[in-house]
């Protein structure tokens, strides 16, 4: 019988995989928002790192996002959420993104050789960064609330 840290981390993952496809649809709006660059970026980091794997560098950016924010986020969102500010999963969600964001700033950016803070790609880009995450830390909390409720 599995635990209910087992069923936790399976929801968030679950919640993870679908808030990344939300943000994944966002991604591919840049017709109408030409600052979404995430999967750009995870295409540098892919080049850099995977360069011998053979994978295609746009198939294992797509690849990394949603193991990133499926897999990983996900089980670590169901891990401290807890832990996190707020009552309700999606202020808790909202949180998680906004440090996820940060994270990457900080971090995915230099690696994909973007500046520090993603400043050589535009202006704008470590905002919309943040924004992208708050949005997928909103989705991941209010989709892990439904189904933890269930």
């Amino acid at each position: 019988m599995p635990t209910q840290r087992y069923r936790d981390i399976v929801q968030g993952i679950l919640a993870g995989a679908l808030a990344t496809f939300i943000l994944s649809l966002l991604t591919l709006s840049k017709e109408l928002i030409p600052q979404f660059e995430l999967v750009t970026l995870l295409i540098g980091v892919a080049r850099a790192i995977l360069y011998d794997s053979g994978l295609p560098a746009p198939f294992a950016g797509w690849l990394w996002l949603f193991a990133i924010g499926g897999l990983w986020w996900g089980a670590w969102f169901a891990i401290i959420a807890p832990i996190l500010p707020g009552r309700s999963f999606s202020i808790k969600g909202a949180a998680f993104g906004l440090v996820i964001g940060l994270a990457v700033i900080w971090t995915v950016m230099p690696l994909a050789a973007a500046g520090a803070l993603g400043m050589e790609l535009n202006l704008w880009q470590p905002l919309v960064t943040l924004l992208e995450h708050l949005i997928y830390g909103l989705s991941l909390g209010w989709i892990y609330g439904r189904l933890a409720s269930q």
